[in-house]
């Protein structure tokens, strides 16, 4: 099963289309209407090794993280955020400067839209 996440917009409608042509067992659900719960629920057969209930903690964590977003603009907060956690987990030595590396014009005039 495939857990789609709708937006309230055109793209998710578009993305069930296109998987849903490959792959028509889709779950859809709105980005309000879904308890964190039930999307652990949904992709832990994913993870067979790992068991609901860590699962369900580290859908939590993203969720508390501020991970998911709403739109496709990466925040500066968002990218510094990322920063953080990757330098946390060991897995980033030095920060790199948000201006010179991420390009929000495309994502922003795709929400304008």
């Amino acid at each position: 099963m495939i857990l789609l996440i709708d937006n309230y917009d055109s793209f998710s409608y578009n993305l069930y289309q296109l998987i849903g042509a490959v792959e028509p067992d889709i779950k859809v659900v709105r980005n309000d209407e879904c308890t964190l719960e039930e999307i652990a629920e949904v992709i832990a057969p994913q993870f067979a090794e790992t068991d609901l209930d860590t699962v369900t903690t580290i859908v939590k964590r993203y969720y508390e993280q501020d991970t998911w977003k709403a739109d496709l603009i990466f925040e500066k907060e968002s990218f510094e955020l990322l920063e953080d956690i990757l330098e946390d987990a060991g897995e980033l030595n030095e920060h790199v400067s948000y201006e010179d590396l991420v390009t929000t014009e495309y994502a922003a005039k795709a929400a304008e839209k």
